[in-house]
């Protein structure tokens, strides 16, 4: 008995009266239908224990349809503005049409996954990233700015003093004048992308600060 496993992975011949069991084939990115009796696939699939009316030597044909996955955004605490759908079922290898997401205060950066060609279910989340103080209310001692993001990434940050510095994660900048901080990231080595300048308005500085 012979295989052809049409584009999947090659199965040596079997020297034998019948098969007892018929072997499992493998190509990625396809599911395994069965095996027949021709190359066009007329009638059904056989079955084990295998014993063809011909008692010559017999190739049997690996039939296969592409591989379909599920692509779900999780999009919790965004709002969606546009794109494509929530849930995609997609064949192995294709391209998904991600939706258009917005969130106030947040950078959206993108997706955590390549979603140029699918090779198995996940759920996509948005990468992001946003400028944080630490109090809203008027202070003489200044706010501590912070950023957060979702992913990592290289950050940097211009104090309002006009000079991008690299910004540490996990670190506070003690800002005691107001200002406009501006910032941007650069993820997994792309491009800049700036965030929406964060205005800090709420520094009375007419009160002496605490000792």
């Amino acid at each position: 008995y012979t295989f052809d496993t049409t584009g999947g992975e090659p199965i040596d011949s079997i020297v034998t009266v019948f098969l007892a069991h018929l072997p499992t084939p493998v190509r990625t990115g396809y599911d395994f239908l069965g095996w027949y009796e021709t190359p066009t696939y007329a009638g059904t699939a056989v079955v084990a224990p295998y014993y063809p009316e011909s008692k010559q030597s017999t190739t049997l044909y690996a039939k296969w349809e592409l591989s379909v996955y599920q692509v779900e955004f999780i999009t919790d605490g965004w709002t969606v503005t546009g794109g494509g759908d929530l849930v995609h079922d997609v064949h192995y290898g294709d391209s998904v049409t991600p939706p258009l997401v917005a969130r106030d205060g947040y950078l959206f950066i993108g997706w955590n996954t390549d979603l140029n060609s699918v090779t198995a279910s996940v759920d996509v989340s948005p990468v992001w990233a946003r400028i944080t103080a630490s109090t809203s209310v008027e202070t003489a001692d200044g706010v501590w700015i912070a950023v957060e993001t979702s992913n990592g990434g290289f950050v940097e940050i211009d104090y309002g003093t006009g000079d991008y510095v690299f910004y540490v994660p996990g670190s506070s900048y003690h800002l005691t004048v107001n200002a406009t901080i501006r910032g941007r990231i650069s993820y997994q080595g792309g491009d800049w992308i700036a965030f929406v300048p964060f205005v800090v308005d709420n520094i009375d500085t007419t009160r002496p600060s605490r000792p």
